[in-house]
């Protein structure tokens, strides 16, 4: 794990950054996503708390965790033990909470004191922000809408950006459990699908991102929209100025990508 410390400077525009975690074993393994995480914490600015966009948190409606804490989740099963004595739990806010329903609308969110800080969120954060002290709100996606209405949560998390506030999406552009194998490179299908958005979002034609079941073999990259929709909500966080930074452009185990999009006008 890095122990470097991050930039302090919550002055400047915080990034919005949406991750590809892909496997749990990338928290423990010194892999290509954990080196890359643990570099770019060397030069991660230190924002006055993380708003994070889990694509484990899947549920009916959207919303926020209101509380102080952030209990430690390991909502995986059948890894080596080693994984399940990480103890990575910063705390939440109350007072962040409520300003950032304020920022959405209360219209459009809701409150709860349900879920805490799940896999997709600290393998990532725990290379990125290691010392675990910087607050971190956990927003759900919804299953039950568009990713058109992620992508509405991200335009109305945006002007949070310019208040220090770092917005963090946590997902897969391809996630198909079902066609994971023990092979170094992701299939034919993955890349291509992957390919697709990674050029969608590079072009910043974000609607084929929310209509993304009309790009080739979206059925097999995206089965189930849980691990995509984090994507639109950082797309939706961009300003028009921001282009994205692509990087762990690469697939792994056949039916999963690492493909990471950073967005970061300062």
């Amino acid at each position: 794990m890095n122990t470097t410390e991050n930039t302090n400077n919550t002055s400047r525009r915080m990034p919005a950054i949406f991750v590809d975690h892909g496997s749990p074993m990338n928290a423990i393994n010194n892999g290509l996503a954990s080196q890359e995480w643990q570099k770019r914490s060397k030069t991660l600015p230190q924002p006055k708390a993380i708003i994070a966009i889990s694509g484990h948190w899947a549920t009916r409606g959207l919303w926020i965790r209101r509380s102080t804490t952030n209990p430690h989740i390991n909502d995986m099963y059948g890894f080596p033990k080693a994984l399940y004595e990480i103890p990575y739990a910063p705390a939440g806010s109350i007072e962040i909470t409520d300003h950032v329903i304020d920022t959405i609308g209360a219209d459009f969110i809701k409150p709860t004191t349900e879920w805490g800080i799940d896999h997709g969120v600290w393998s990532v954060l725990m290379h990125l922000y290691p010392k675990a002290d910087i607050p971190v709100i956990i927003i759900s996606v919804d299953m039950t809408d568009s990713p058109k209405k992620m992508f509405e949560l991200g335009r109305r998390l945006r002007p949070l950006r310019d208040e220090g506030y770092l917005i963090f999406g946590s997902g897969n552009v391809v996630h198909n459990l079902r066609e994971v194998e023990d092979i170094d490179n992701a299939y034919d299908w993955a890349l291509t699908f992957d390919q697709a958005v990674t050029d969608a979002v590079i072009a910043k034609k974000y609607d084929q991102i929310v209509n993304y079941k009309d790009l080739p073999y979206a059925n097999r990259g995206v089965p189930t929209a849980d691990h995509f929709l984090p994507l639109p909500a950082i797309l939706g966080a961009s300003y028009d100025d921001e282009t994205a930074e692509v990087w762990n452009h690469y697939g792994e185990l056949g039916g999963i990508t690492m493909t990471s999009f950073t967005f970061d006008g300062k």
